[in-house]
């Protein structure tokens, strides 16, 4: 008997395209070389992460600062001292090079441009992560764009939403903080920060590299970016032990008062120590029996038989290097919570395990119409980028194919084992009243 035995196991997808193998330079950075078969498109792409950089680093009083420093170089290099100078090569050559993005725990910089343009690629990105101006009036110039980024995210109900639930769930540890800061900090963050920040964090010790697309079919891909990038000072990884302790296993009640949320929602949360992929696969199955689908009994009791919701897909689990999070999303009104909350776990205990079966089976059956490209295998604006929070979480980035091999070994226990959890552990709860 392999896993569920639901006669699906062994089904994958036609291509792999999250299949990247290691190669290390010269002062010790790794490159992810991407090995995929298809490339259906001229395209590469080149991304520099900055592993284990990122808003969590921030100084105590000045959050903020790891998102303020990735906006700074794109105004000017050593090389190219406007951002005129920097993108136009870029842009001429039919390219792009302005994707960049900061969260808790890295830093990312890219490039896309034809295969036959990997050394502008490398050139252009070698520059933004080790050559910045870092000019002052540039700093001071960029504080408005930022104090606007932060406006924006904030006329969005849902994001403020999520941040005051882990600002709720964390405390004062800094994962409890708006990566992007606060005004007040915004505002108080200094050219001298901003410096700092690079000189003691952007070394090779911290720095990954991700190439693919048609970059990745290059013979000579590997000897480019030794040759750019093999003269990046080395240095020791980052320690991210921090003051703060994780509040793990945490528990009560929160009631938070955010007008701007928008809508009233509440929110159940189990954090722990960081899971095994193959328990993060056995959670996120968990959650899409639970609520993804219209047939989902978590979806139906809630939205079909109580009105109560709108949305889908309401149990995740998210998972860093150093904690695992599980949590059930309810945005429904304030007078439904408790009954939001019985149902949610009414569904837990009446969970049934031929629906599990069932619907492992169907997620097995999907993969023959799953296609991604390479681009979206490494980094999507918009979703999460799963290669690079792979190598995060498990120091390693974990391809499609392996992941639905985790996924055909889930067995009725593994998955039950994890709703039982959930029933005998008391969660973290936070009401977010939009009044």
């Amino acid at each position: 008997m392999v896993g569920m035995n639901t006669g699906c196991e062994g089904i994958r997808r036609r291509h792999d395209t999250a299949l990247y193998h290691p190669h290390t330079l010269s002062n010790g950075i790794v490159v992810w070389l991407q090995k995929s078969t298809l490339i259906p498109s001229n395209e590469g792409f080149l991304f520099i992460v900055f592993s284990g950089v990122g808003g969590r680093l921030d100084p105590a009083n000045r959050p903020g600062v790891a998102h303020y420093f990735e906006h700074i170089p794109h105004r000017g290099t050593v090389r190219y001292p406007s951002r005129e100078a920097l993108m136009n090569p870029v842009a001429e050559l039919g390219g792009s090079a302005d994707v960049a993005n900061t969260t808790a725990d890295r830093i990312i910089y890219a490039a896309f441009l034809p295969e036959e343009n990997l050394r502008t690629a490398a050139e252009t990105i070698f520059e933004i992560a080790e050559n910045p101006l870092l000019r002052t009036e540039d700093i001071e110039l960029e504080r408005d764009a930022i104090l606007k980024e932060y406006e924006k995210q904030q006329s969005s109900g849902d994001i403020v939403s999520s941040w005051c639930f882990l600002r709720a769930l964390y405390g004062e540890h800094p994962l409890g903080s708006n990566v992007l800061g606060t005004p007040d900090s915004i505002r108080a963050i200094t050219p001298g920060d901003v410096r700092a920040f690079h000189e003691r964090f952007y070394h090779a010790g911290n720095l990954v590299l991700f190439c693919g697309g048609a970059f990745a079919e290059r013979n000579d891909a590997i000897r480019t970016l030794e040759k750019q990038f093999g003269s990046i000072r080395a240095g020791q990884k980052t320690d991210l032990t921090l003051d703060h302790p994780i509040p793990f296993k945490k528990t009560g009640r929160v009631r938070v008062h955010e007008p701007k949320a928008g809508r009233d929602s509440i929110r159940m949360a189990w954090l722990l120590p960081t899971v095994t992929a193959r328990d993060a696969v056995a959670i996120t199955e968990l959650g899409r029996v639970l609520s993804y689908g219209t047939s989902s009994p978590l979806f139906k009791e809630l939205r079909e038989s109580g009105g109560l919701v709108y949305e889908h897909n309401l149990v995740r689990c998210e998972s860093r290097h150093d904690a695992s999070l599980i949590r059930f999303l309810c945005p429904t009104e304030k007078k439904h919570f408790s009954t939001a909350e019985r149902i949610f776990f009414d569904v837990l205990q009446g969970l049934d395990s031929s629906y599990v079966v069932e619907c492992h089976r169907r997620a097995q059956l999907e993969r023959k119409r799953t296609f991604l490209t390479p681009r979206i295998a490494c980094y999507d604006p918009v979703d999460t980028p799963d290669a690079i929070d792979d190598l995060l979480v498990y120091r390693r980035p974990i391809s499609h194919h392996e992941r639905e091999t985790l996924h055909d070994s889930l067995t009725l226990e593994s998955i039950f084992r994890w709703r039982d959890f959930l029933l005998e552990t008391k969660p973290f709860v936070v009401e977010i009243h939009a009044d």
